[in-house]
């Protein structure tokens, strides 16, 4: 893809399934005038930034990508906390350090 076939102002965060089933992340932008230097440099330092993460981070980003899917089908409905039988049991059998909230380490 060239440059100069991205919209202006616009950022792309390409990635292409290789055979090997690896992904292979590219990034480009074009800005235009409209934009101050400081905004372009903000831009183009989230772009590589995301392309960072997803380079060194890609396990992280599937399981959150996951949780946000999970997270959607319970849109509207409260979430109640309810401990498992073996977290009560160590609770109960002091195995669970409380923290002391006035107390500084």
């Amino acid at each position: 893809m060239d440059v100069t076939d991205i919209p202006h102002n616009s950022m792309i965060l390409r990635m292409d399934i290789l055979e090997s089933g690896d992904l292979k992340i590219y990034t480009a932008y074009r800005f235009n005038d409209e934009l101050t230097d400081e905004q372009c440099e903000y831009l183009q330092g989230l772009l590589e930034g995301l392309n960072y993460f997803l380079n060194v981070g890609t396990d992280f980003a599937v399981a959150l990508g996951h949780m946000v899917n999970k997270l959607d089908e319970f849109e509207g409905e409260e979430i109640i906390f309810e401990p498992d039988d073996d977290l009560k049991q160590a609770v109960a059998d002091a195995k669970v350090i409380p923290i002391n909230k006035n107390k500084l380490n």
